[in-house]
């Protein structure tokens, strides 16, 4: 009898840890509901991802008084297009960085007050495990800083410290000594560079920033590159 109890709760465990791992497995390998990337070779949506970065590229370079304030609105459809479509060549033409071969289609969600990123990761899109964060921006005196608040593989997930965790799964990938550069920005330890150069030497300062559902407003103001003195150098009396 005590043999017959002692059996049928081992099987019982059994059973409930295979049925846990097979959820878990489940769970990992199904991406989030809402990851549905562009089709990259998609004609109709390189021609759109080629018109955003256009647009803004146009709206930075506008000719604009010293100082003055502007906005500008992206929303989640414009940025899904272009990182489907153009941000992969971009990279590689602006940095010496190789696109890892493992890295699949990159897509995010805009929330309230949240970005979460997503990306495939695996031989091919159609095996590739999602991994995804979810960062919330703050504007800090004039300084931007991020932090990552949760991390998910596939549906399932991370428990613990999420940035951890997060790392934990992809320290293998050709891109972690750049993932753990970056940490002190991502753990809010470091503000985000908010300024930038345009090609005709004026820079572009953003001076708030906002998520809502499926938008990013940004305010940013346009400041003239600084000249040199036009007085030529004297010789001193000393």
């Amino acid at each position: 009898m005590f043999r017959r109890i002692v059996r049928t709760i081992l099987v019982t465990g059994l059973l409930a840890v295979l049925l846990i791992a097979g959820w878990v497995w489940v769970q990992r390998q199904r991406p989030p509901a809402w990851y549905q990337p562009p089709v990259v070779n998609d004609p109709v949506v390189k021609a759109k991802a080629e018109d955003v970065e256009l647009a803004v590229v146009e709206i930075l370079h506008r000719v604009r008084a010293a100082d003055d304030r502007w906005g500008m609105r992206i929303t989640e459809d414009h940025i899904n297009t272009w990182l489907a479509a153009r941000m992969r060549p971009w990279i590689e033409h602006h940095s010496s960085i190789q696109w890892p071969a493992e890295l699949q289609m990159v897509q995010v969600k805009l929330d309230e007050s949240a970005i979460t990123i997503a990306v495939g990761v695996g031989t091919d899109r159609a095996s590739a495990t999602v991994y995804s964060a979810t960062i919330e921006p703050e504007m800090r005196d004039g300084e931007m800083f991020i932090q990552i608040t949760s991390a998910s593989i596939g549906r399932l997930r991370l428990r613990g410290e999420p940035l951890a965790a997060l790392l934990s799964k992809i320290g293998s990938m050709n891109v972690a000594g750049d993932v753990e550069a970056s940490l002190p920005y991502i753990r809010g330890e470091r503000p985000i560079p908010i300024e930038f150069s345009l090609s005709d030497d004026r820079r572009v300062h953003v001076e708030a920033l906002s998520c809502s559902p499926r938008r990013i407003d940004v305010i940013c103001s346009t400041s003239l590159p600084q000249r040199a003195s036009s007085e030529a150098p004297t010789e001193s009396d000393d």
